[in-house]
């Protein structure tokens, strides 16, 4: 969920917030190579793919990835971590 507020001075400010209690990743650098494993890593994608590569060397995103997320019975009552 993200959420932008302009405030009265005219400044802006984000919460950005995932509904499950963790992150894949610790640096931004980290998400980046993430997100580029990802992108390069489609059905076609030689095995293992760069993805696959990506996870076996970061087991902390490989336990994000593969954690059962159940969809929320309500986004209303959804508990929200930022």
């Amino acid at each position: 969920m993200a959420v932008k507020f302009t405030l009265p001075d005219g400044s802006v400010t984000d919460i950005v917030a995932l509904s499950f209690n963790s992150f894949p990743v610790a640096t931004a650098e980290e998400f980046r190579d993430f997100l580029l494993a990802l992108g390069a890593s489609g059905p076609d994608a030689p095995k293992p793919t760069a993805f696959d590569k990506f996870l076996s060397s970061h087991p902390t995103a490989k336990a994000f990835v593969e954690a059962p997320k159940p969809p929320p019975v309500s986004y209303a009552t959804q508990a929200y971590f930022g």
